[in-house]
């Protein structure tokens, strides 16, 4: 099997794209992963810059060239990964120089990232693209602990010891002092650093409390550096296992938090202070952590199921999700009764006053939830979420990934979905939500953009908020339950056809309905296809199983189906082309003419008939609800 394997050639697809795999025999050397890669070094944070290029010789990696302030170098991703921990460790021993926008590591080729998987290294994560300029304060341990809700991906500290003792991660080389109870120190990214600060300082404080330890903190551009500090000289053990158990803490969310850069829109008529602290409330509530980044970027850090729907929405909606979170926000407050507002911006001028604005955690009631949240782990079908969905719309939103759902009075309410969702939703569901919206007496309203669709539902039923509130939830879980499920995949049609693409795309358009596929064509000149991952998969393994000649092969059966000259009544087609008298053959016969089925398809069979030519199928008619 092994032999048959590695004389075979292999790909990857990742995110789309296609990479050539190689497979080969199991190496001497201690890794098995092996992968160039090509990154700069930031000089200006290191001293000795002799020490620097020494340590990249010692593990195998090559300089291919040298600017001011930057190294480029190229070598093995595991060899890179050996010599990074180790250039923490000589920063953690240096006093930092002047701090600069670029970072240690950038890199070169977005292409050449790692996967996110949750086994590999750190450095797949890098939150740390540019400096912010907010930093955390710096402060020591033992800051009054937050009550935050029992997140089931934190690692646990009782399996702590056991991973402790697991290759070294970046963090844990960085000891100061061999003697276990002599102060320690360690990098962090200030991103991942903020986040824990947020959202895990109980935990932090928990074993701070537990050993005895204490914890400084220091910023720079764009990392912590934090030491711990027993106070227990006598206990050197105890004081090793909470820093590792710390280290583990921070190595963990390093390796999956996602970090992403948002740009404000510049029209908005609030100060900058006030629209960062209202976006600040805002993506508090769904576990991300914000700072801002110049006059108008925010950086954002957060696990990937709420930054991913957050970043997907932002640009759905071109950053107008901005201003809808800031009138929300200015709404929800109460109306001033003590205090003056300058004519500059929101903030109150009354010295020891709140700013008047409530948040859900404050007053009860459950805003800003996580779709995660409203949805539960357990994942159910479009019929039974249908079912459900009238009782849980009086309690909590519905779980679209897409939308935070306003209240269920209001008469009109919008949400974004994906292009390739919607179109397939029309082309195939379009039935189901026509339906609801019958039933419920509401209007549907759609606005294509770029990757996105707007969907806007009204109410023709004023005097009943209830029932639009439920169609809303419905037709909203019916787009979320798709989302989820289908799959998008691209292909290149054959160049030498010598079919037109608009014939070339109807066509594969009428094939691949059969397979509950829909297909649309991008102006580039190739075709996007989705559909359930089971379909897309067997399809696109025909597809490039055949070097893309497939599409040939189904333009050829279809061809040969048609019926000469499809609706020409009174006339036939002899072998050059010229009509021949009506009555007469030019002895060809078709199995409608001797009374058999020839080349009839199931589809054309329910329906009644053959396939007519130029007309699209009806699943392809454009709804009513468009």
């Amino acid at each position: 099997v092994a032999e048959r394997i590695l004389s075979r050639k292999h790909s990857l697809l990742i995110n789309k794209c296609l990479h050539a795999l190689e497979v080969r025999r199991r190496q001497p050397r201690a890794s098995q992963f092996s992968m160039p890669v090509r990154t700069f070094l930031d000089l200006s944070h290191f001293r000795d810059v002799s020490k620097v290029k020494w340590l990249l010789e010692q593990h195998g990696m090559s300089i291919y060239c040298e600017r001011s302030s930057e190294l480029g170098i190229k070598g093995d991703f595991c060899d890179l990964r050996r010599c990074r921990m180790n250039l923490y460790k000589v920063l953690a021993m240096e006093d930092p120089r002047g701090p600069k926008a670029s970072q240690y590591l950038s890199s070169e080729e977005k292409g050449r990232k790692t996967p996110q998987n949750v086994t590999d290294t750190p450095d797949r994560m890098s939150p740390s693209s540019s400096g912010p300029s907010r930093r955390p304060p710096e402060g020591r341990g033992h800051i009054a602990p937050r009550n935050h809700k029992n997140h089931p991906g934190s690692p646990s500290l009782q399996e702590s010891s056991t991973r402790s003792t697991r290759d070294p991660t970046p963090t844990q080389a960085q000891n100061v002092s061999t003697s276990k109870s002599q102060p320690q120190t360690f990098l962090v990214d200030l991103l991942v650093h903020g986040y824990v600060r947020t959202f895990r300082q109980d935990m932090i404080d928990a074993i701070l409390t537990q050993y005895n330890v204490d914890m400084t903190e220091r910023s720079s551009e764009a990392f912590t550096n934090i030491t711990l500090t027993s106070r227990s000289p006598g206990q050197p053990e105890r004081f090793g296992e909470a820093c590792d158990k710390i280290k583990i803490m921070f190595d963990f969310y390093t390796n999956r938090l996602r970090a992403e850069k948002i740009e404000l829109p510049t029209n908005l008529r609030y100060s900058r202070e006030e629209i960062t602290r209202i976006m600040e409330e805002y993506l508090n509530n769904h576990d991300i952590f914000s700072m801002p980044l110049g006059d108008r970027c925010l950086h954002i850090i957060g696990p990937s199921d709420e930054i991913l729907p957050f970043i997907q929405e932002w640009r759905g909606t071109g950053g107008k999700l901005a201003q809808t979170i800031i009138e929300r926000s200015v709404l929800s407050r109460p109306p001033m009764k003590s205090k003056q507002i300058s004519s500059n911006n929101m903030d109150p001028t009354a010295p020891g006053t709140s700013d008047g604005g409530s948040s859900g955690r404050d007053t009860g009631e459950d805003v800003h939830v996580s779709t995660r949240d409203a949805a539960g782990s357990s994942i159910i079908s479009p019929e039974e979420g249908l079912q459900e969905s009238s009782t849980r719309s009086s309690r909590e939103p519905a779980p679209t990934h897409v939308q935070r759902v306003p209240s269920p009075k209001s008469q009109s309410q919008s949400f974004v979905v994906d292009l390739p969702v919607h179109r397939y939703l029309r082309t195939f569901r379009a039935q189901k939500i026509e339906d609801l919206l019958t039933r419920y007496n509401v209007h549907m309203k759609e606005h294509n953009s770029e990757g996105f669709t707007n969907i806007t539902l009204t109410s023709r039923s004023p005097e009943e908020p209830g029932r639009f509130g439920e169609a809303c939830d419905k037709i909203k879980y019916i787009f979320d339950y798709y989302t989820h499920r289908l799959r998008a995949e691209r292909i290149e049609l054959p160049t030498n056809s010598r079919y037109s693409r608009e014939e070339v795309t109807r066509i594969m358009e009428e094939h691949l309905q059969e397979r509950k596929i829909c297909i649309w064509p991008r102006a580039s000149g190739s075709l996007c296809v989705i559909g359930p991952s089971d379909e897309i998969l067997a399809f696109i393994q025909e597809w490039r199983g055949t070097g893309g000649k497939l599409a040939q092969t189904i333009i050829d059966r279809s061809v040969l189906s048609r019926p000469p000259m499809a609706g020409m009544k009174s006339k036939q087609i002899s072998n050059n082309g010229n009509p021949t008298p009506p009555g007469t053959s030019d002895g060809r016969s078709r199995g409608r003419d001797t009374g058999h089925e020839s080349h009839v398809r199931a589809r054309d069979k329910q329906n009644g008939g053959g396939p007519s030519r130029g007309k699209p199928p009806d699943n392809n008619r454009r709804p009513s609800w468009k």
